[in-house]
């Protein structure tokens, strides 16, 4: 497998070594060493990545590992999603919030007529994660989700902790939260690096599917709310 991201972070199991982008090496750390203590999962979207910079910037001496499954589906949107992980993860590093282990999985829905819930596969390799040796006493995930009680979200977390065979905490920090507002709390630049296009048209974001609509009316919403904030004096 092909890993676009480059960081010193990107964690290896079957050597001993990290191999830089310089083509230099360096020793990883021993298990005892550094330990992580949730797992969050990375679309390239404004929600996951909203959810993990906070959570970096408020755990300095904590660890995550931040996992990133490349879905290959017929909405094509995969190669743009890699493409925001990788600048979305450099941006971080130059930030000095790399306290974090990238894991990149892969799940290729092929010919299957009618897919399941990507939600469904992320439940699936959340237990696989959570399941191993190195990260078996992390039992807490966090998700940039804002409907935590729907049906989606229990079968997510019944595949986690069938999976992974213990009892999972499912933290939802933005469950409290509007589109709107996170975005306006996400750093601008960190913003324009993330992707939620579902349906890419010639590369480039369709303007057209729920997601694309959401983002649209939510920074309508922003600007409401700073011309309001205006008006009222603030």
């Amino acid at each position: 497998m092909t890993y676009s991201y480059g960081s010193n972070h990107l964690l290896l199991t079957k050597h001993t070594y990290i191999k830089l982008e310089n083509g230099t090496k360096k020793p990883w750390p021993r298990e005892e060493e550094i330990n992580a203590d949730t797992l969050i999962q990375l679309s390239g979207g404004i929600d996951s990545t909203y959810v993990l910079w906070k959570w970096l910037k408020e755990n300095s001496d904590k660890f995550a590992i931040v996992n990133h499954i490349v879905l290959k589906s017929y909405e094509c949107r995969n190669e743009k999603e890699l493409k925001s992980i990788d600048d979305i993860l450099k941006w971080l590093d130059n930030k000095g919030l790399n306290n974090y282990f990238y894991i990149q999985s892969e799940f290729d829905y092929g010919n299957i007529p009618g897919t399941s819930t990507d939600v469904e596969v992320c439940g699936y390799f959340a237990g696989l994660i959570l399941k191993t040796a190195r990260f078996y006493n992390v039992t807490t995930t966090h998700l940039p989700i804002y409907k935590k009680d729907s049906e989606r979200e229990e079968r997510r977390r019944f595949l986690t902790n069938f999976i992974s065979k213990k009892e999972i905490e499912f933290i939802y920090p933005i469950s409290h939260m509007k589109k709107w507002q996170v975005i306006s709390e996400l750093p601008e630049e960190l913003f324009k690096l993330t992707w939620y296009c579902r349906t890419p048209l010639n590369n480039e974001k369709c303007q057209r599917c729920f997601s694309c609509v959401d983002v649209e009316n939510s920074l309508k919403q922003i600007q409401d709310e700073k011309l309001k904030r205006f008006l009222e004096g603030f």
